[in-house]
């Protein structure tokens, strides 16, 4: 990959974490992934997205925002972890 940055879209509820990667360069859909919301899934989509590169992260803010937690090392810095909504 390039040196540009993969924009990262979590979409996180009780029992699954749909995420996609998008390409900052031409702003298609890279990925698609649905990984469930447990600690062993939590794990694996961290390992996904650090081999992505430079990414940036947003996801959806609600209760379960608590997510940026574990993603913040993996998704640039914590203050670039954009909320939405």
């Amino acid at each position: 990959m390039q040196d540009s940055t993969t924009w990262v879209g979590m979409d996180v509820h009780k029992e699954n974490i749909v995420t996609v990667s998008i390409s900052g360069d031409s702003g298609t859909v890279m990925t698609r992934w649905e990984t469930p919301n447990t600690t062993k899934g939590k794990e694996r989509l961290a390992g996904r997205i650090t081999g992505l590169g430079k990414a940036r992260c947003v996801y959806e803010f609600n209760s379960l925002s608590l997510i940026s937690a574990l993603f913040s090392p993996v998704c640039s810095q914590p203050d670039q972890m954009s909320p939405v909504g």
